[in-house]
This record gives structure tokens, sequence and C-alpha cells, in this order.
């Protein structure tokens, strides 16, 4: 079942973009006032984003509550957040 998990969230991840955190906050049915201040990796069916200007408030949908373990290493091991530079 682990090896199972694993390798559906490869593919996930494999298929995903980076995306800026209002962007993703927006497909959530968020609306924020901010600027987007980063992008962030989401893998394909997953949006988890950090609210801007709300420190590491993590927002996401069902599917990224499912994979969150292995979307936190992904993004801190992989697939790093980038600051956005205006």
């Amino acid at each position: 079942m682990l090896g199972a998990y694993v390798a559906v969230y490869a593919v996930f991840s494999q298929l995903g973009h980076y995306e800026d955190n209002a962007g993703s906050l927006d497909k959530l049915g968020i609306i924020t006032k901010g600027i987007s201040d980063r992008e962030e990796w989401q893998p394909m069916f997953i949006t988890a984003t950090h609210s801007p200007g709300q420190g590491s408030r993590l927002r996401a949908n069902a599917a990224a509550h499912l994979f969150m373990p292995l979307i936190l290493l992904d993004q801190r091991l992989c697939h790093q957040t980038k600051p956005i530079r205006y």
C-alpha cells in the first residue's frame, strides 16, 4: 500500500508545475487582497499553498491533505519554493 501511495504521488508530481501562491488560493476559492510573493510546486490535481502575509498558514484541497507528507518533502527537497521579485 505504501508503495502505491508513493507511486501515485510521484506521477502527480512529475505532471506538476510551479504556480504563484495567490493563484493557488484563487483555485481554492479563497479571495486575497495581497499580491503573490512566491511560486510553489503544485503536483497535478493538488493545491497546497501558504497565504501571503499570513505567515505559514497552509491552505489545501482534499487531495493535498491526503498527500501532505509527500508534498512537504517534495517542496523541501526537490521543488523548492521560488520567491517572486517585482
